[in-house]
This record gives structure tokens, sequence and C-alpha cells, in this order.
């Protein structure tokens, strides 16, 4: 998978568990539904997650931003579950960290990218369910170690 180009249907397990925000967004961007949302590194505002950046949560909707900082808003869930696609993902890797590449992308390997969240559940081959991470529970550099005790 690459970077999302359109909306794309994400199945939220557990949104009851998550809580949602008006999150105000960077200039110029463009967040699609479904999207893993960061705050941008440049201006801390919410951007299209690219590796490294602090995960905030999943795109409720789709916002193409005005070219001001913050003049528009984004509702995002953070907190909740989903279920996404993540290869080679096995019964063995619950309870393992989940990372993002880019607004689109799990990966198990934290070198580089955004922790989303943990494993909880594996329903299918190839599928996982994973219990997103809410800011602030991982500081410092990227590839912290998110511990069990912050769930």
């Amino acid at each position: 998978m690459t970077a999302l180009a359109a909306n794309r249907l994400v199945n939220i397990v557990n949104e009851h568990i998550g809580f949602v925000i008006d999150l105000p967004m960077g200039a110029s961007e463009t967040i699609y539904k479904g999207a893993f949302v960061s705050l941008d590194a440049g201006d801390q505002f919410g951007a299209p997650l690219a590796a490294g950046e602090v995960f905030i949560g999943l795109a409720l909707e789709k916002v193409a931003s005005a070219a001001t900082n913050g003049a528009d808003t984004i509702k995002v869930l953070v907190g909740g579950q989903f279920q996404q696609a993540l290869a080679s993902i096995a019964q063995a890797d619950i309870g393992k960290v989940a990372f993002a590449s880019d607004d689109n992308v799990l990966t198990l390997v934290k070198t580089s990218n955004s922790c989303v969240g943990r494993i909880v559940n594996v329903p299918a081959t190839g599928t996982c369910i994973v219990q997103m991470k809410t800011p602030g529970e991982v500081s410092g550099a990227v590839g912290t170690t998110y511990t069990a005790s912050a769930l």
C-alpha cells in the first residue's frame, strides 16, 4: 500500500472506547477519510501521517484545508479500535506494537515509523485489529517503547 489518494473504508471495531476531536489542520493539506492523522513535524497542525510524526487518530471525513494553518478542522477518532490489513500478521503478533509508515500503511517495524497502537486481535490471515494509542501515551523519539501499562 501507499499513501492515500482517495477516501478509504475503515472498519472501526469499537468507537465507544475512543473519542472524536475537531483537530485544527495545517495549511493546504488534504486528509482523506480513513487516513492516519498526525501532527505535522513542521507546524504541529493536523496532516496526513508521515513516518516519524506524532500519530493522533483516524480521519472520519475528507477535508481539503485552506491556505492558512488552523483555518479548517477535521473530525478524528482518537483511542478506538480499527481493523486493517497488515501483511504477514500472525496470531503470535497479538500484543505487539503497530506502527505506520504513512497515512495508510501499518507495519510492525518501529524504525523511523510512528507508533499507532497495539495489536489486540488477528481475526483473519493478513488482517489485524489495533487498539489506538492516545496522544501523550508515548513520549520521546520515534520508536520509544510503548508499554503494556500505557493501555
